[in-house]
């Protein structure tokens, strides 16, 4: 998250994915670039969200004005054949 914060000029190149696990109980975020994939950390580790909301509530917090929500094993689907939530 520290990376994003301090890099929010990057923010718009970037495909953001709110990961739901198997029974949507618990949620993370997936940025991509045309390069690297990386779950979005705190304190070195991934960061997990108890509720879809809280995980929208930091993307908003960082400027975030879209992202998609995928399961989990939905995650390899492209972009393009996907749909962004606005936040």
């Amino acid at each position: 998250m520290h990376q994003l914060e301090h890099d929010t000029e990057r923010l718009g190149e970037l495909e953001l994915n709110v990961i739901a696990s198997v029974g949507n109980q618990l949620y993370q975020i997936e940025c991509r670039d045309d390069r690297h994939v990386w779950l979005l950390e705190r304190k070195g580790r991934p960061q997990l969200f108890r509720s879809l909301d809280a995980a929208f509530d930091v993307l908003r917090t960082l400027g975030v004005k879209r992202a998609f929500l995928v399961e989990a094993a939905q995650i390899d689907i492209p972009a393009s054949e996907r749909t962004a939530l606005a936040l």
